[in-house]
């Protein structure tokens, strides 16, 4: 039976054409076709200011402690629910990670950050998880630069309407993001201060971040182009899910607010164990996969009883299926595997 990938990469004949004519015109290294990018990016968040092109989101984010200027008696606050990739990228440009909890599922709240807030404190880093579209403005209170980390919601970075989106927009492009150019990254400015920050210390540590080739740029510029019909897909691919998997206890708390459902994650009814329904997903080819792969405190050795939150809703989460390129077949298949589970299972 073919496998049903968690996550893939969507990409088609035009991506693979605008490859050929790129390989075909002999300019491959970081030109005019990446300026183009950055240019119609700029054009899609909507800032005055342009995108700096970085190797990864991870580059991304320590490029932005670089320009901060931050040092090792400084620290940034970032939950313990996101991956660990964020955390490297902070602790590598020389700064202290102080990690936070989170109040409802997957989400960063002001409290949480009052709760670990300290002199040291000089930004804090909000993660858009899943393709969430949350305002930053609860966090102004604090005084900090503000990093909004839409490496998993390119509609966090497009989402225009007023609300605040920070002092930096992180963008990651790796093969499975909502908008892909194979790798790569970038980080934008939305404010001058913020914008001269970056573009002082882009100069000093580009050879160290990288950035993005003509040819990812042209995977990028028609992934830009077809983007909204990207986003209708794993709209309707949810909606499949919420139809099917809510009437057994599934609960989707992303319908409670506006995403771009880069992921489809849920809550698990209590009578099921995640790794009980993993290891029978994976006996049918079916990859399903926890929200993240591990939470920050634990792997670092810190006590769950500051992380309470993360705790409990590490445990429950589960992150279905739902790259753009399933067919209506395949999440059947899923919704049909779970029910099947489902119905096998002695309520607790």
């Amino acid at each position: 039976m073919t496998a049903i990938l968690h996550s893939k990469p969507w990409v088609g004949e035009a991506e693979q054409n605008a490859v050929v004519k790129q390989m075909t015109s002999g300019l491959i290294a970081t030109g005019e076709v990446t300026e183009q990018f950055c240019s119609l990016l700029q054009r899609a968040v909507g800032t005055d200011y342009s995108p700096l092109p970085t190797v990864s989101g991870t580059a991304a984010i320590y490029l932005v402690v670089k320009a901060l200027n931050l040092g090792s008696r400084d620290s940034v606050i970032v939950p313990s629910y996101v991956c660990d990739s964020v955390c490297e990228a902070i602790s590598l440009a020389g700064t202290q990670v102080v990690l936070a909890d989170i109040e409802t599922p997957w989400k960063l709240s002001a409290e949480n950050v009052r709760a670990v807030i300290d002199q040291t404190t000089k930004a804090i880093l909000v993660p858009q998880l899943f393709g969430a579209i949350e305002d930053l403005s609860t966090f102004r209170e604090f005084g900090c630069s503000l990093i909004n980390d839409c490496a998993q919601s390119f509609d966090a970075a497009i989402n225009n309407d007023g609300q605040d989106r920070g002092d930096f927009i992180i963008l990651s492009f790796n093969a499975t993001k909502c908008l892909t150019t194979g790798e790569g990254g970038s980080v934008i400015a939305t404010n001058e201060m913020a914008n001269a920050q970056l573009n002082k210390a882009y100069q000093k540590y580009k050879a160290v971040i990288g950035g993005v080739s003509d040819i990812a740029s042209a995977i990028g510029i028609q992934q830009l182009e077809r983007y909204e019909e990207a986003v209708v897909q794993r709209k309707s691919i949810a909606t499949l899910y919420i139809k099917h998997l809510t009437p057994l206890g599934f609960k989707f708390p992303q319908t409670e607010n506006r995403t771009g459902w880069f992921r489809v994650v849920a809550i698990l009814p209590d009578s099921i164990s995640y790794e009980a329904l993993h290891k029978y997903a994976a006996s049918h080819n079916v990859h399903i996969r926890k929200g993240v792969d591990a939470l920050n405190h634990q792997r670092l050795g810190m006590e769950d009883s500051g992380f309470i939150n993360s705790v409990e809703i590490f445990k429950q989460t589960v992150s279905l299926p739902a790259h753009a390129s399933l067919t209506n077949d395949e999440i059947l298949r899923v919704v049909q595997l779970i029910k099947h589970y489902v119905s096998s299972v002695k309520p607790k």
